[in-house]
């Protein structure tokens, strides 16, 4: 990390183009401190939703002026996501609802094409419940095993681990790009290239990962990505799932409606060639298109320079975090996006925390399992409070949450 927060980000330039932030929350302003649940939106984002509605809304994919107009906006969406996470080709983006989505298409697609009993499913400790609960569904339909590699006290899941589980029955290795928890940056490029190695297909969550980093999938060479647009300053209801063109081409088809197939007859039906294969029936067409703007207002401020931000923030608000006594900070990765996880000596309600940082100090933070109950049990917790940052973050931001903090921990001793 670098410690210091660049001198040529203005975070309060950017914080201005977001109309949510200059709000109060029981009489104190807003200090949004919970953009690893979702982030806020910023006004071009919002103003091209409205655009859409109230000008050219039609549905996509028919030939008159206002589909026409609709359809080739939602893809130059499509094209700017696969831009946004170096893709290669808007072929390889589909466009779905969300990450969590995303994942079960491929948990069923596994579980259809090529789980057999036996098979085995690697995961780790620190994974999302979304990464998670769908390979149990396919574990249970289909007699497969899940495998899962384990989290250091540091934080980190170190490449040896996930290798360590890799066997001739492996058919697919399935990771967080970020925890969502800790903040730890896996190495997934590694992970991905001892995964190839073995011929085993590697599926990375990069819902923590969008927002704070930028991304070179052709660099990092895993076969499948998922995002979540409503953290990476889009709307609710669009993410995306990237494939690489053999991996779309061999799944097959999730769900079958009205814009995905190519043929239809009472005998069986075909499906379009991907990424229209897997979308089925309208769209959040206005969502997609905002994302679009909202993926280029990123591109315009730069990912690396919001990491770099980040980055200095985080270490700053941990090594403030850790001078409160009673206060533990989870986890010390290597490398790690903007956000931190800590718990309190004698707080049995973690929400607590949440509760009166809200109310006191117009706080906004997460408190509770964080959805990853399986890592709250192997850091021996029921739950911890988080604390993630955005790219509208500030000093003052960290200052008036460790203040609180403080007032926290003062007030019961």
């Amino acid at each position: 990390m670098t410690g210091t927060v660049s001198s040529s980000f203005d975070a309060a330039k950017w914080r201005a183009d977001f109309p949510v932030l200059g709000q109060r929350v029981n009489g104190k302003p807003l200090v949004y401190l919970d953009n690893a649940a979702t982030t806020q939106k910023p006004r071009v984002m919002i103003d091209r939703l409205h655009e859409v509605y109230s000008n050219h809304f039609a549905k996509d994919a028919e030939k008159h002026t206002f589909s026409q107009q609709l359809t080739a906006q939602m893809e130059e969406a499509r094209a700017k996501t696969a831009q946004f996470v170096g893709a290669g080709s808007a072929e390889n983006i589909v466009l779905m609802q969300n990450a969590t989505e995303a994942i079960a298409v491929l948990a069923e697609g596994f579980s259809k094409g090529y789980l057999q009993p036996g098979d085995e499913i690697v995961l780790t400790q620190l994974e999302h419940h979304a990464n998670i609960i769908p390979w149990l569904i396919a574990a249970e339909s289909t007699g497969a095993i899940i495998k899962v590699a384990p989290v250091t006290d540091s934080g980190e899941v170190e490449v040896d681990a996930v290798a360590a589980l890799l066997t001739e029955r492996t058919k697919v290795v399935s990771v967080s790009h970020v925890s969502h928890v800790l903040g730890t940056i896996l190495p997934v490029r590694e992970i991905t290239e001892r995964a190839h190695s073995r011929g085993i297909p590697v599926i990375l969550d990069g819902a923590q990962a969008t927002p704070h980093m930028p991304l070179d999938l052709q660099e990092i060479g895993c076969d499948f990505y998922v995002m979540c647009g409503h953290k990476t300053y889009g709307p609710t209801s669009v993410g995306m799932l990237y494939g690489t063109s053999e991996w779309l081409a061999r799944l097959p088809a999730w769900e079958g409606g009205s814009d995905n197939a190519a043929e239809v007859t009472f005998e069986g039906w075909t499906p379009k060639p991907p990424p229209k294969k897997f979308e089925a029936g309208t769209q959040a067409l206005a969502d997609i298109i905002a994302l679009g703007s909202s993926l280029d207002y990123l591109a315009g401020i730069g990912m690396d320079c919001i990491l770099r931000h980040e980055q200095g923030l985080i270490e700053d608000l941990i090594t403030r975090l850790e001078g409160i006594d009673g206060v533990r900070v989870l986890g010390h990765p290597r490398e790690r996006v903007g956000l931190a996880s800590f718990v309190i000596d004698g707080v049995e309600d973690v929400q607590d925390v949440e509760k009166f940082l809200d109310q006191e100090y117009g706080v906004a933070v997460r408190a509770g399992d964080l959805t990853a109950q399986p890592l709250m049990n192997r850091l021996g917790i029921l739950g911890a409070i988080r604390a993630s940052l955005g790219l509208y973050s500030t000093r003052d931001d960290v200052s008036t949450f460790i203040e609180g903090i403080e007032h926290f921990v003062r007030q019961r001793s």
